[in-house]
């Protein structure tokens, strides 16, 4: 990853992505989905996508995504080109007893700020 230009627009995209992280956390905690114990070493260095084969859609979101995206933020590194997690979330939340369809659309929001 290399360091952003922090132009205005990736300034103001910066600033968008932590709020929509801050409201994913939140969410997370609301719905009960936030988990308490990290996983495994092991679990979260898992080359599938989304760390699908050893971790919970919710615990990625949560161990994976979050840390990284905060990385990124923190240290002022050239965001994604794309994004596309919400098919993903669609997929795992179908299954998710609890309501998760706030969860979706912050993820949709997420996806459309990586857009052209």
């Amino acid at each position: 990853m290399k360091i952003a230009n922090n132009t205005s627009h990736e300034v103001a995209q910066m600033a968008a992505v932590q709020q929509l992280l801050i409201r994913l956390e939140g969410e997370l905690k609301a719905t009960g989905l936030w988990n308490t114990v990290v996983p495994s070493a092991e679990a979260l260095a898992s080359d599938t996508p989304f760390c699908i084969d050893t971790l919970r859609f919710s615990d990625w979101l949560q161990f994976v995504f979050l840390v990284k995206m905060q990385y990124i933020l923190d240290n002022k590194l050239t965001l994604p080109q794309s994004m596309a997690i919400s098919p993903m979330a669609e997929e795992a939340f179908n299954t998710e007893p609890k309501p998760t369809q706030d969860l979706l659309l912050l993820l949709i929001k997420f996806d459309s700020l990586f857009t052209d």
